[in-house]
């Protein structure tokens, strides 16, 4: 894959594409350009945050219709609640549980103080259960208004969101024109063991034909 990605990253050098490494490799237009190893860690991250939190995405998605046929009932009759749907999946059981930072400088949050370099683990899934942000945040609402925060915020906000959700939307459409639900079955579900990412490895699911 390294090789692969430096062959694609020469190339842009060589022949510049208006695409999202031709950006990359291009930089600002004033001089101000990444190394070569930072494009090469921003490509893998790109690649690895479009691939695994989407099939962790529609796994725990799945895994929720199949213990809640109500819900998916209620998609196949309205598909204008996929939107709320693929929100409240990312905050109720989103693939994303922590991010792990550096402090950049020394700071106080909350009364503690934290120094320059410590490094410190984000906990995303329990900002998404604040009960202080969300009515009853353990319980599944798919009329819930608001939002949580599994894409981040601000100017962290990432970079492929709107790729992701649309492809949650499309790959939910397919389900429910192709299925009338789905079964999860007796086999244990194997978990992955990351404080980063979260969702089974393993998931053995029966379909039911619409």
């Amino acid at each position: 894959m390294k090789r692969y990605m430096q062959q694609a990253i020469d190339e842009r050098r060589q022949q510049p594409k208006d695409d999202l490494l031709g950006l990359i490799v291009r930089g600002k237009g004033d001089g101000d350009t990444l190394s070569n190893s930072q494009m090469m860690a921003l490509c893998f991250n790109l690649l690895t945050g479009g691939l695994e939190t989407t099939s962790f995405f529609f796994s725990n998605a799945l895994r929720l219709l199949a213990e809640r046929p109500d819900v998916y009932a209620q998609l196949r009759a309205g598909r204008s609640l996929l939107p709320k749907f693929i929100d409240e999946v990312l905050r109720y059981d989103g693939p994303v549980r922590g991010l792990p930072r550096i402090v950049m400088q020394d700071i106080e949050l909350s009364g503690v103080r934290i120094e320059k370099g410590a490094c410190v683990l984000l906990l995303v899934a329990s900002a998404n259960r604040d009960e202080t942000e969300f009515p009853e945040p353990d319980r599944f609402d798919l009329q819930r208004e608001r939002t949580g925060i599994s894409f981040g915020y601000g100017s962290h906000y990432c970079i492929g969101a709107f790729l992701a959700k649309l492809e949650a939307q499309a790959g939910l459409e397919a389900l429910l024109d192709r299925f009338s639900g789905f079964q999860a079955l007796s086999e244990r579900v194997v978990w992955n063991r990351s404080l980063i990412t979260s969702g089974p490895e393993t998931m053995p699911v029966r379909f039911l034909t619409a």
